[in-house]
């Protein structure tokens, strides 16, 4: 309030010196009545000024208060998607991690097949060698025929193991059992037809 009295002594000063500009002849008669109408009309314009600069200055608080919440209001917005973003990243992980891992224990469970039928192919060729070499040591069954024959059993097992083993180093998928691995086709033959 001490700034409103300032300013309204300030207005008397100004009104005392208006006043005393008036001192004529024309004046002497509306002289109050011009002194009160001054007095009025700048009260209104003070009091209109007063509440506009009010206004404005409430406006600016409200203006403030409002980008200091979209501030706190963005921050807490980028927090938000900076951990999804960041769980976003790790579930990606994990489903990757998990994808290679399946084909890691499958690629070693069809490996595990693999060397079962290596196992169990030996294992027949055994086991149909055995009565033919009883056969042998009771002289049922020529000596060169069980040669023969073991020798051919032999070379089958021997060449589906082979076949096997060099299969799954050179044509098979280093990721996923059932696909063959093709060569490099990047570079494209270079023919001249003519």
């Amino acid at each position: 309030m001490a700034l409103t009295s300032e300013i309204q002594d300030l207005n008397d000063m100004y009104l005392s010196g208006r006043v005393a500009a008036y001192t004529g002849a024309s004046v002497g008669s509306g002289k109050e009545a011009i002194i009160n109408d001054t007095i009025k009309s700048q009260n209104t314009t003070f009091t209109t000024v007063f509440n506009m600069t009010d206004a404005a200055a409430k406006d600016y608080q409200a203006a403030l208060f409002y980008d200091t919440r979209n501030k706190e209001f963005k921050q807490l917005q980028d927090a938000v998607a900076a951990r999804t973003s960041e769980e976003t990243s790790i579930l990606d992980t994990d489903i990757q991690n998990a994808r290679r891992q399946s084909q890691i224990n499958e690629w070693s469970a069809y490996n595990k097949l693999d060397t079962l039928f290596v196992s169990q192919l030996t294992f027949i060729a055994l086991v149909f060698l055995a009565p033919l070499l009883y056969l042998k040591t009771l002289y049922i069954l020529p000596s060169g025929v069980f040669w023969g024959i073991a020798f051919l059993i032999f070379i089958a097992v021997l060449f589906t193991i082979v076949w096997r083993v060099q299969y799954t180093d050179k044509a098979r998928s280093n990721q996923f059992w059932h696909r063959r691995r093709f060569g490099d086709y990047s570079k494209t033959p270079n023919t001249v037809c003519a």
